[in-house]
């Protein structure tokens, strides 16, 4: 069976998560548990998934010069990916700043897309 190919044009962000106890109110300081960096972003997270799932799947993004391109670089090569990635010279990587309340699995997200706003036809 001949295998389409996938294409995702969509956000690569980097998700900076930290876990606590419950979310700050203004002007509340909050100790966290836990804190993690790792890939994300909607059109990627679908890029991997249909990857995962089989797909012969490439991604379109968009990063900037800066450390955090990395993640996207490295995690697409880890995973096979193919790709193309944009390097923007004005714009950094998009990072979502994401905050997790361990009770009640609530979270509160700030999305700077970055790069990915200069995506276009």
């Amino acid at each position: 069976m001949n295998q389409k190919k996938v294409v995702v044009f969509g956000s690569f962000i980097v998700d900076l998560t930290a876990r606590a106890p419950h979310h700050p109110v203004p002007g509340e300081t909050v100790f966290g548990t836990s804190f993690r960096i790792g890939p994300g972003g909607k059109g990627f997270n679908q890029a991997v998934a249909a990857h995962k799932a089989g797909a012969d799947v490439e991604i379109v993004t968009a990063v900037g010069k800066d450390d955090f391109a990395h993640i996207a670089i490295d995690t697409i090569k880890e995973l096979g990916m193919s790709s193309s990635v944009i390097v923007s010279d004005s714009s950094s990587t998009g990072t979502a700043l994401i905050t997790v309340d361990e009770n009640s699995g609530q979270n509160e997200i700030v999305v700077v897309t970055g790069a990915c706003e200069e995506l276009d036809e």
